[in-house]
């Protein structure tokens, strides 16, 4: 049995029609143009064999079917949304800092406070380190760090 496979971008783009029921705002949200929108739907018409979106004069209908690709789309894209949050740790509230720990206390702990006030969705957990840590996101989001000699000599 050979599965079928769908216009990832054709889907995207009913799923924003079908939300803004209006080709103008799908064509805006999507940063393309009405023309665009059209043809996808129509591929996606195609693609599925099934008419998806009906027009009644300046308005848009969905079908009984479209409607349940709509729920469908609105739910699967939802849980890719979810998924790549959770992949990447766009969900995460806390941010890492890494710092010498010989200007951490001079220069970021006084100005700590203000950045969570300014800041107060997030947390910070701060890592101190001797020597300046591998530069990698495993380590932390972001680092303020000195320069080896070499580069030093360099600039």
């Amino acid at each position: 049995m050979t599965t079928k496979t769908y216009s990832i971008r054709a889907l995207q783009t009913f799923a924003a029609v079908s939300q803004h029921q209006s080709l103008t705002r799908a064509a805006r949200e999507l940063g393309v143009t009405q023309s665009a929108v059209s043809h996808q739907l129509s591929k996606l018409a195609s693609e599925v064999g099934e008419t998806l979106i009906v027009k009644s004069g300046r308005k848009l209908q969905l079908t009984e079917t479209g409607q349940r690709l709509a729920d469908a789309l609105r739910s699967a894209f939802g849980q890719i949304e979810e998924s790549v949050a959770q992949a990447i740790g766009s969900g995460r509230r806390t941010v890492r800092l890494a710092l010498c720990s010989s200007f951490a206390p001079g220069w970021m702990i006084p100005r700590l406070s203000d950045l969570l006030h300014k800041h107060a969705e997030f947390e910070i957990d701060l890592r101190m380190y001797a020597k300046d840590p591998a530069l990698t996101d495993q380590v932390a989001d972001a680092f303020v760090t000195t320069l080896p000699e070499e580069a030093r000599s360099e600039e």
